[in-house]
């Protein structure tokens, strides 16, 4: 970054389509790698020091890949009907979590528990499931009664996932233990395009119409809300992060 210099090049296999996805591995015990998609259906991790080729994955359906990662674990879904767990350091499989749904989100995980939302585009079939972070057994689903618009979020023990019904959108809350309703929000007009964040006890929400608003995660009461700018702005941040 300080010269500008090329490091190193290594050449992958073209896709054919679908967005382009780079995950970065620099923390922990594991040596720095760069996780990218090759083809359709490969994952290929590189040694981020000298672009060498650690290992390769092949999903069985590839297009759209949402990656997550958890400590020495790499959390893979790809459109088809099973959720995988590989260990990062050689890029072999740890388990794999079929279902007859199919996984377009990267998950959430919080502990030893990973939360993922599956359904199928354009249906409202949608469905969060509850998994062993490390073993992959089931420990509960839920029906979600309409399609998943983004992977679920965590905080305080409740599972926030943003759902769209036949004719109305909800942000939904569940109980992260038991996967029971705990409650749920009315967001017409703004789930597909809010932002959405976990903060301690805390869902922060920030509207594409300038407007950021705290959502107590236990009661999902609206604890503060600030405008920060008209809608018509065009520089209003639809991010967040901490």
């Amino acid at each position: 970054l300080q010269t500008g210099v090329l490091r190193w090049r290594t050449t992958l296999a073209p896709r054919s389509g679908g967005a382009p996805v780079v995950l970065v591995v620099d923390q922990g015990p594991l040596p720095a790698m760069v996780i990218a998609v090759e083809e359709d259906r490969n994952l290929v991790a590189l040694d981020l020091r000298t672009g060498e080729i650690k290992w390769r994955y092949t999903v069985m359906r590839g297009g759209r890949f949402s990656l997550r990662k958890h400590g020495r674990l790499l959390y893979v879904a790809s459109g088809d009907t099973q959720l995988s767990a590989i260990d990062l350091e050689d890029g072999s499989p740890v388990w794999r979590y079929p279902s007859r749904t199919r996984f377009y989100h990267p998950p959430a995980v919080e502990n030893h528990r990973l939360f993922q939302v599956g359904g199928r585009i354009g249906r409202t079939d949608g469905r969060l499931f509850g998994i062993d972070a490390y073993t992959g057994v089931s420990l509960w689903s839920v029906e979600l009664k309409g399609q998943a618009l983004a992977g679920p979020i965590v905080a305080a023990d409740t599972v926030l996932v943003p759902v769209q019904r036949r004719n109305s959108s909800d942000l939904r809350a569940f109980d992260a233990t038991t996967g029971q309703e705990l409650w749920k929000m009315p967001c017409d007009g703004w789930a597909q395009s809010c932002s959405l964040l976990p903060l301690d006890r805390q869902f922060i929400v920030n509207l594409a119409g300038g407007t950021v608003q705290s959502i107590h995660a236990k009661t999902g009461e609206v604890e503060w809300r600030t405008v920060l700018g008209p809608v018509c702005s065009d520089d209003i941040p639809l991010s967040l992060s901490v």
